[in-house]
């Protein structure tokens, strides 16, 4: 009774919360004038008030999951924040030398107001099918793998890697960015980029595994001390990065803190402020070296911030973009771009594929918004729904990752490994950024944190079992 009270309070706290910024926003976009084509912007906050009220906190505070964590957070600046600053800093356009018309900025906004109706009423669903599921299953017991033979011989060869193969090394920074990373991961060789995801995906299995012994030590002595050396593992492996996206810090910040929120409850409150205190450091030090051009000319950082804000949240402008990138390019909406979208940016088919005469949909994408060829620009999901699909179905793709999302969820509480649940946690953490991604970021990250080390995960489970199996027949 008093937990089911806690999340009550919270609960309120938050809508509340949600409602003064939401309303302020309306309001604030209500009373000043807008260009053309953005007469529907005031009820992008209102819309997304009525979804987190109603269904997306309800879903985060009584079942805490990392990608309605992720979503509720993305989707709320994308919703409430993003059109504030635009009006705000009087700034409706973008990078492009010609800018989309105020009818393609009207179906925009609709489509963004349709696909945040559409993701909200898929997550009530699937929430209640989860809801009768989790009634039914006894919770499963959190473990780590019973052998670690093949996670030591994989570090081993990743060491080797990284220490033989020229380059490898050279786009890993450690907490303190420096402008040597800038670019890096664009030019490196294929063997120098191979021995570096074996290194990423080798730290992050030493990083669970210390802290999966810390835990242990701790459970058994009691002593702080190993919370603290828990800690100090996860800043590491948080700490080494390679090249400059930001989201990827920041997903493998919420993936090693979903590790220690289930391995050390008690202490997780003041560990995750310090945590994010420094994170939020690192990504503004991140930012000051990457060097992007200015669109303001360095005449107004209000202007740039909210240029990035559009840019990676999926706003208006870049949806219209993409609803005129079909117009110009029909060629774009064949099922074979689609299923170079798919599989192109896969780890694994994409050396097979890479060279077939195709174009990915971001190709077409750029080639709207710059005429030329500079591919930078990130094409939002709804608008890729809407290339495919048109406009009634535009929001599949949405529809789909969502549901893959959730499947993610329920696959690691059954499987209970803690190496399983920081693994997946980092692929469900980035689908939550999906209104201002597109399927070639999902499919890519996915793969490049899961493929490799799924495969030695079930290679580890296999030998293990062949161990056991042999004991038994020896006994015998």
């Amino acid at each position: 009774m008093k937990l089911w009270k806690k999340k009550n309070v919270l609960e309120f706290g938050l809508i509340v919360v949600v409602l003064l910024i939401g309303l302020s926003s309306f309001i604030f976009i209500s009373i000043h004038e807008r260009e053309p084509g953005y007469e529907l912007l005031p009820l992008l906050p209102i819309f997304y008030v009525l979804a987190a009220s109603f269904v997306l906190i309800r879903s985060l505070v009584y079942d805490f999951k990392m990608f309605n964590f992720v979503f509720t957070i993305i989707s709320g600046l994308r919703y409430v924040i993003l059109p504030f600053f635009l009006v705000y800093a009087d700034y409706y356009g973008g990078r492009s030398p010609v800018s989309p018309t105020a009818r393609s900025y009207d179906l925009a906004l609709k489509l963004m107001l349709y696909e945040l109706i559409v993701v909200t009423i898929v997550i009530l669903i699937l929430d209640g099918i989860r809801k009768k599921k989790v009634k039914r299953l006894q919770p499963k017991t959190i473990q780590r793998s019973p052998s670690i033979f093949i996670y030591t011989v994989f570090s081993i060869v990743a060491v080797v890697a990284v220490a033989v193969v020229p380059g490898a090394l050279q786009s890993v920074s450690f907490l303190v960015p420096t402008e040597r990373i800038v670019g890096v991961l664009k030019t490196i060789p294929l063997s120098s980029a191979l021995a570096l995801y074996m290194f990423i995906i080798m730290k992050q299995v030493i990083t669970i595994l210390l802290m999966w012994f810390f835990y242990q030590k701790h459970k058994v002595s009691g002593k702080q001390y190993f919370v603290y050396l828990a800690a100090l593992a996860m800043v590491i492996n948080i700490g080494i990065f390679a090249g400059t996206n930001r989201s990827d810090l920041l997903i493998c910040a919420s993936a090693s803190l979903a590790v220690f929120r289930i391995l050390f409850p008690s202490d997780f409150k003041k560990i995750a402020f310090l945590v994010v205190a420094g994170v939020g450091a690192v990504i503004v030090l991140i930012a000051s070296i990457r060097q992007i051009a200015s669109v303001s000319g360095d005449a107004s950082k209000l202007i740039d911030f909210t240029d990035t804000m559009q840019v990676y949240l999926g706003g208006p402008y870049n949806v219209a973009m993409a609803i005129e990138m079909k117009n110009m390019f029909p060629e774009a909406s064949h099922w074979s771009v689609l299923l170079y979208d798919i599989f192109r940016p896969m780890i694994g088919i994409n050396i097979f594929i890479k060279d077939l005469p195709i174009d990915y949909s971001v190709i077409y994408y750029n080639e709207r918004y710059f005429f030329k060829d500079h591919v930078t620009q990130i094409l939002p999901m709804i608008g890729q729904g809407n290339l495919y699909f048109g406009y009634l179905f535009a929001p599949l793709i949405p529809i789909s990752v969502t549901s893959l999302a959730y499947y993610l969820q329920a696959k690691m509480e059954r499987i209970g490994s803690i190496e399983i649940i920081y693994f997946l946690t980092l692929s469900v953490s980035r689908i939550g950024f999906f209104m201002g991604q597109n399927t070639m970021n999902m499919v890519n990250d996915m793969s490049y944190n899961l493929v490799l080390f799924l495969l030695i995960y079930f290679i580890n489970r296999r030998i293990v079992f062949r161990q056991k199996q042999r004991r038994y027949l020896n006994y015998d």
